[in-house]
């Protein structure tokens, strides 16, 4: 229900505005659950603006396990660093990110934000069935119940309202995001259902544009995931509980519970957004 503004933060002569949002719109201000479904990089950027880069890049590195962000590195050019806006907000990271890293932070949100150490295998026995390793799996809780509820719920919403809708197929409640860097260079989609979890990157080893419309990490995350259920024959389980939810309305210019004044802008232009929150996350005031 938190309401950040969707305008570019800063003005460059090289850059002109940044960041800007992908089709070069922006509405003032919207809620961070708009931010997520409609994938609006303002939104991203003033989100970790305010919860602060270093933490956020302190949790992204050691909770959710993203090793290959990097403090530093000094390249013959100039140094670099992933502590920043434009990395950890809209993923222009220095060296990059793996999909197996990528796989392991959303498995988080349907694990109940328990994060899981990837691994390749679980066990090795000898020929004579005695077991020679046991490669234990590490496990932390670094989001909370309601946490990783309302990230799934997002996430939902992303996939099955927003930019994500390549990726959907019948049978399975479906939750994802997707990403594309600049000039269309990556493309992105990470996604799971309450059964298993994938993440696919789209690219060349000399990043070129790929010019194509529909995201094809989408496209590919369904031909693999959707034979894989059908396989399995899983059933359907919903993503996330709604059951305590209730429905508020949050002015846009102020962030905080709409007004008769704020539902008859003079303006002629909707400023209140419906968001769905656990009792006690509503915004206070009006």
């Amino acid at each position: 229900a938190s309401v950040f503004k969707d305008l570019p933060i800063m003005y460059t002569e090289e850059n002109g505005n940044w960041p800007k949002n992908d089709n070069r719109q922006y509405q003032y201000a919207r809620t961070v659950y708009q931010g997520i479904v409609s994938s609006i990089n303002t939104v991203s950027a003033r989100t970790l603006q305010h919860i602060g880069e270093e933490y956020g890049y302190s949790f992204a590195k050691y909770n959710f396990g993203q090793e290959s962000l990097v403090e530093y590195y000094d390249t013959p050019w100039e140094a670099k660093s992933d502590i920043g806006l434009a990395p950890l907000a809209l993923g222009a990271l220095t060296i990059g990110s793996t999909v197996r890293e990528m796989t392991a932070a959303y498995a988080t949100f349907p694990n109940g934000g328990t994060w899981r150490e990837p691994r390749l295998y679980t066990k090795v026995y000898n020929s004579q069935g005695v077991l020679v390793v046991d490669n234990t799996q590490e496990s932390r809780k670094i989001l909370s119940d309601k946490t990783a509820n309302y990230m799934n719920y997002c996430l939902y919403e992303a996939a099955n309202k927003g930019t994500g809708g390549a990726a959907l197929f019948g049978g399975q409640s479906i939750a994802g995001k997707t990403g594309t860097t600049s000039n269309n260079r990556d493309r992105w989609f990470c996604g799971y259902t309450a059964h298993y979890t994938a993440a696919v990157w789209v690219g060349y080893d000399q990043p070129e544009q790929i010019n194509v419309g529909t995201n094809p990490g989408a496209i590919l995350w369904r031909k693999v995931m959707q034979p894989i259920h059908k396989e399995k024959g899983v059933p359907k389980v919903a993503l996330y509980d709604g059951s305590q939810f209730r429905t508020v309305a949050v002015c846009l210019d102020s962030g905080k519970l709409a007004t008769g004044a704020c539902h008859n802008d003079v303006r002629g232009i909707n400023r209140v957004a419906y968001v769905n929150v656990y009792p006690g996350d509503e915004p206070e005031g009006t």
